[in-house]
């Protein structure tokens, strides 16, 4: 382990540097996809968020959104919905507004969501299966203790796990 020159307990083993690099050597693998695509991280995120749901309330969306993206989520939100990947639906009221992703939208995630799944592939077979495993329980638990609420994205409002879209 390396000594930083000011001391104190940040180093090469603090968890939120091995985190954040993490994040970012694993998305730099992804991002020119997303650059080919015109897409940004934040629009990226929003786009395979809406895959977990057929339909998402904006309730369930700013609850899955809150202290990740905050207020980018808007800006991001609008322009999937004006490049068409994204359909918002208000029922006539702005109480009940709801988005789903359209045909190009599913289209375009899921494409882009096979990739991240193939440098994922990557990342498992150079750490093995069952280091892979202990590290996605890990993380899995990191995220249960500092965003409990992040769950929310993947269960439905009877606390079932959402069913596949089937476009």
């Amino acid at each position: 382990m390396r000594t930083p020159y000011l001391g104190g307990s940040f180093n090469d083993n603090f968890i939120g540097y091995l985190l954040g690099r993490g994040h970012f050597k694993f998305f730099a693998q992804i991002r020119p996809l997303l650059e080919g695509a015109n897409l940004s991280d934040e629009e990226f995120y929003l786009l395979s968020t809406l895959t977990l749901k057929r339909k998402m309330t904006a309730q369930q969306m700013n609850a899955g959104m809150a202290g990740v993206l905050d207020e980018q989520s808007e800006l991001a939100l609008a322009s999937l919905i004006e490049r068409g990947y994204v359909h918002r639906d208000s029922n006539g009221d702005n109480e009940t507004i709801s988005y789903e992703l359209t045909s190009a939208g599913s289209e375009c995630a899921l494409r882009l969501i096979s990739a991240a799944k193939a440098v994922e592939s990557r990342v498992v077979e150079r750490l093995g299966d069952e280091e892979s495993a202990v590290l996605k329980s890990l993380l899995n638990r990191l995220l249960d203790t500092i965003d409990p609420d992040a769950a929310t994205l993947w269960t439905e409002e009877d606390g079932e796990a959402p069913k596949p879209n089937s476009d």
